[in-house]
């Protein structure tokens, strides 16, 4: 995708002993009366519309363009970064139906993987292994001519409007991108081909230079459909010209172009086993020049390609065939927009935070055009015309791999470049499988044990929370007698369950098993909640004291221990394994107005942050070292952070419990019907490494 970027500051993942004195430091969150506690208020929080579209302050940038490959130069303009900034409904729209005939495939595609960090991470990419030797993939491509009509008369048609002297249609067919070009990179001849294909025998050049010679991915000379017209209503879409360069342009709504386009597919017969290219002209989406994306077409999922075509002198240093080089490439190495990679940063700006790792859901992918929009786009020229192309990101430069396997060591198609530096990036695990309470307005899991079964909360029709357990096939409420509403925190191998319940007049804990109730209150309290429990009856929560102050306590043996966490005035503690080891957040501390993690692992506090954030939340520890929970930043985004083999990680979803098989659940946004629901899903392991976490 092509998108505005945003800067932001790097923080490092905190993990350290820390000793406590004496402080008179004020709290810095003051106590609700039915002590709805700070965690469970910041839980709440998260449900505000920064889920969906995080408020985020883009900016734009100028660089230089310069010689980047022996092809040409391209002039100086500023660039405005259009790619993955797309609102990430988008990308998370459900996939839609569109009839086809009878069985038909998709884009032929090969897949491998490689691990980081003890983790797996698994791609696909279009043609074939490399690994098998030469063979030539071709695939046929359809360009599809759009014409806009707005509310206000103007007409913006790419099959018939010049741009630099030629039709948008025009230019992209006559670019490299479908014609050959000798391509030498760093004094190596890579193929006389065609753009994509020149990069990806680059990408492998460790074996196409010796068992796969010609090896390659083409696309079929296209086939011109015929123009499509979109009328767009007033309040879809506009039309504006450039005061600086007096073009005009036209922008319309995201969510109503891919309403549109959806619709064509039904009407074209386009094959699914084709690459649709949809020619917007100059005109842009939201603050989008280009996407690639995939529609669901019976049992065939379908990638297809948008892009936007501009003038040489664009202040926005997007020209002409630049936006396609950029979709292609990305649509070449990740057809179906799932290669999740781990988190990577911007070329030449390692000292930032991986690119939009805690602001967008499902966005650190293996994006290779995005990566190096921050370096100059080269120029190509035919003898005729110039066109632009952009630099490409090299596998390597996500795996990570000290000696990249592509064309002389590179990481980049045109510069020789580094692979990205280590980033917390966000993971994405594999077969989420969503629980929602039947007849409820949400439903969030907190509780998972290494028999698959759960706990949580749902809401009812009145927006009251009501404990409940699941199995995998039945739903039982779990509420102790007299609970207006109530919350299961944790449930044991054991199917022993911890949670709390208020009855009108305070919140108290308690412990569930065999149809029995037991109330936990600590002695003296005004109020009480539970938020973990182990096997060996252990129980874990957070008091209100009677000046109004937070501490954690644990329950075990019948015995309370009060807990104060030397990071704050206030405790409160979560979840508790198998080995009594603990973790919980402080506040309102000597360490400033943030809310602090932390881990005690039987030998002292340990600080367990989530990088960046101003609140990290823990709520689940596992046996082995692995803790997750909920974190907020300094733009009021909230979402979820693991950290697996003690490397943090962000997630999409809110990450609540982790059990021993290597098993995650929380809760997420079911975005076909908008709805908080709970989710179980498995990390992506590499192997059973049992290196612990802390």
């Amino acid at each position: 995708m092509r998108n505005l970027k945003f800067a932001s500051t790097v923080s490092c993942f905190i993990l350290i002993v820390m000793s406590f004195g004496a402080t008179n430091a004020q709290q810095i969150r003051p106590p609700l009366d039915d002590f709805s506690s700070n965690r469970v208020r910041e839980r709440e929080r998260k449900q505000d519309s920064t889920r969906l579209s995080p408020d985020l302050s883009f900016d734009q940038r100028t660089a230089n363009d310069s010689t980047s490959a022996q092809s040409g130069a391209a002039g100086t303009s500023d660039r405005l970064f259009i790619d993955s900034g797309i609102d990430p409904r988008l990308r998370h729209e459900p996939r839609r139906q569109a009839s086809t005939g009878s069985a038909q495939s998709t884009v032929p595609y090969w897949s491998d993987s490689f691990t980081y960090q003890g983790l797996e991470f698994t791609y696909r990419m279009v043609g074939t292994d490399p690994r098998k030797g030469s063979k030539t993939t071709t695939i046929p491509t359809v360009i599809v001519p759009l014409r806009f009509v707005f509310a206000d008369g103007s007409v913006f048609d790419s099959s018939t409007d010049l741009i630099d002297g030629q039709t948008p249609v025009q230019g992209w067919v006559n670019s490299p991108i479908f014609q050959n070009h000798d391509w030498v990179l760093g004094g190596t001849h890579v193929g006389n081909t065609q753009y994509a294909d020149a990069f990806q025998r680059a990408n492998f050049w460790n074996l196409v230079s010796t068992a796969a010679p010609d090896y390659h991915v083409l696309l079929g000379q296209p086939t011109i459909m015929p123009t499509q017209t979109i009328i767009v209503p007033a309040g879809s879409g506009e039309t504006f010209v450039d005061s600086a360069t007096s073009h005009p342009y036209g922008h319309v709504d995201p969510f109503f172009l891919y309403e549109q386009v959806v619709l064509l597919f039904d009407s074209m017969n386009i094959r699914t086993d084709s690459l649709p290219i949809f020619a917007l002209g100059p005109v842009f989406f939201g603050s989008n020049a280009g996407i690639h994306l995939d529609i669901q077409r019976q049992s065939v999922i379908q990638p297809f390609i948008w892009a936007v075509y501009d003038y040489h002198d664009t202040r926005q240093s997007l020209p002409d065939t630049s936006v396609l080089a950029h979709e292609i490439g990305e649509w070449l190495d990740d057809p179906f927009g799932t290669n999740y990679v781990p988190g990577w940063n911007y070329a030449g700006r390692f000292n930032e935070q991986c690119a939009f790792s805690q602001f967008f859901g499902g966005l650190n992918i293996l994006e290779v055009a995005d990566p190096l929009e921050t370096i100059p786009i080269v120029s190509i020229s035919d003898g005729v015309n110039n066109y632009h192309v952009v630099d490409l990101a090299f596998v390597d430069f996500f795996t990570r791999n000290s000696t990249s396997r592509s064309v002389n060591g590179q990481y980049f198609f045109f510069e020789a470049g580094a692979a990205s530096s280590p980033c917390t990036g966000l993971l994405q695990p594999a077969s989420e499988r969503f629980i929602d309470f039947p007849g409820s307005k949400s439903t969030e899991i907190f509780g998972l044990n290494n028999g698959g079964d759960v706990v949580g909360y749902y809401r009812d029709q009145n927006n009251l929370s009501h404990g409940f357990f699941y199995d995998g096939r039945s739903y039982r409420e779990i509420e102790p007698p007299g609970a207006v509403k109530s919350v299961a925190q944790e449930v044991t191998d054991s199917r022993q369950i911890f949670g709390s319940f208020f009855d009108g007049g305070g919140w108290h804990g308690y412990y569930y098993q065999y149809g029995i109730f037991k109330v936990i209150d600590f002695p003296g309290a005004i109020s009480t909640r539970v938020f973990g429990g182990n096997d060996q009856g252990d129980s874990v929560g957070a008091y209100v004291d009677a000046l109004g102050n937070f501490h954690g306590f644990v329950l075990s043996r019948g015995r309370f221990q009060t807990i104060n966490a030397p990071f704050g005035s206030q405790t409160e503690v979560g979840p508790i394994n198998e080995r009594r080891e603990f973790a919980g957040d402080s506040f309102g501390g000597p360490l400033g107005d943030l809310e602090y993690g932390f881990v005690h692992d039987g030998s002292g506090f340990f600080v367990q942050n989530a990088p960046g954030a101003v609140a990290t939340l823990p709520y689940g520890l596992n046996n082995v070292g692995t803790s997750c929970g909920l974190y907020f930043n300094e733009n009021g985004y909230s979402s979820g952070y693991i950290t697996i083999f003690g490397h943090p990680h962000f997630t999409a979803q809110y990450v609540y419990s982790a059990n021993d098989l290597n098993q995650i659940a929380g809760s997420d946004i079911d975005f076909t019907t908008g709805k908080l629901v709970g989710f179980i899903a498995t990390l992506p392991l590499a192997n059973s490494s049992s290196n612990r976490n802390r």
